[in-house]
C-alpha cells in the first residue's frame, strides 16, 4: 500500500513523540526558522493515524474515570434531598374489591392517623387505626429509586415511571377483629415499614392496588365505633 508522503518544517526540540516522525526521517540541510533549529522532515500520514488512535485511546480511562465521579457526586447530592410525604385530605379512601368477595379499604384521617379495613367473608373482618407517616424515595434516573427504611441494606429498586414509593412507618394503635380468620395486620403497639407506590388516583399497598372512592362517612363512623 502507497504512502502519503508530506514535507514540512519541524521544530527538532520538540520532536519527540509527534504522529509518524522518526529521526531516519530527517532529511536536508539544517534551516533556521523563528530562531530555531529545524530540519525538512518526512511526516508518514498512516502513522499518525496509528498514533491519533493510540491517544484516544488512552485517554478513554480518563474520560470514564471523570463520568464515574460526577455519577457519585450527582448520586451523594440527591441522597441528602429528603422529602416528607404527607396525607390525602381527610376521608380520602382508597378500596380493593376482589372477584372472590374481598374487600380491602385504606382511610385517611386527619395529620397521620388513617384506618386500614379488610374483609374476607360475612364472617371475617377487621379494622385497625395506624399512626402511618413516611418519606418519598429518591429518584435517581427513569425508574430507579432509592429507598431507606430500618434492616434496608440495598434500597435501590426500580418501579414503573408513574408512580412515587414512600417508606412508610406504620404503629398499629387500635383493632376491631371479627370471626376466627387470621389477622393480615400486625398487633397493638407494633411497628412495620411497608413501602407505599402512589398514583394520581391509586395507592398500592402490600402488593394490591387500591383505587379512589367517594368515601362513605356512615361507613368510617361505624368503623370508627368498632374500634377499640
Amino acid at each position: 500500500m502507497s504512502e502519503t508522503i508530506y514535507i514540512a518544517k519541524v521544530d527538532t526540540e520538540n520532536l519527540t513523540g509527534l504522529c509518524g516522525i522518526t529521526t531516519g526521517s530527517l532529511m536536508g540541510q539544517q534551516l533556521e526558522y523563528e530562531g530555531k533549529s529545524t530540519y525538512m522532515v518526512k511526516i508518514d500520514t498512516s502513522r499518525g493515524r496509528l498514533c491519533f488512535m493510540k491517544n484516544v485511546m488512552s485517554a478513554i480511562p480518563r474520560i470514564i474515570g471523570v463520568v464515574v465521579i460526577i455519577i457519585v457526586i450527582i448520586f451523594a447530592l440527591k441522597g441528602c434531598i429528603i422529602e416528607s410525604w404527607s396525607h390525602p385530605p381527610e376521608n380520602s379512601t382508597y378500596a380493593n374489591y376482589g372477584d372472590d368477595g374481598r374487600i380491602m379499604k385504606l382511610i385517611f384521617l386527619e395529620k397521620t392517623k388513617a384506618i386500614f379495613y379488610y374483609k374476607e367473608s360475612f364472617d371475617f373482618e377487621e379494622a385497625v387505626q395506624v399512626d402511618l407517616r413516611g418519606e418519598y424515595g429518591t429518584n435517581y434516573i427513569f425508574g430507579l429509586w432509592h429507598l431507606t427504611s430500618p434492616g434496608t441494606i440495598f434500597g435501590f429498586r426500580i418501579y414503573p415511571e408513574d408512580v412515587r414509593p414512600v417508606s412508610t412507618e406504620m404503629t398499629v394503635e387500635k383493632r376491631y377483629l371479627k370471626g376466627n380468620g387470621d389477622s393480615i395486620f400486625t398487633k397493638t403497639g407494633k411497628t412495620t415499614y411497608p413501602v407505599l407506590l402512589i398514583r394520581d388516583d391509586a395507592i398500592n399497598f402490600s402488593d394490591m392496588w387500591l383505587e379512589q372512592e367517594e368515601p362513605d362517612i356512615d361507613f368510617i363512623n361505624g368503623i370508627f365505633n368498632k374500634l377499640e
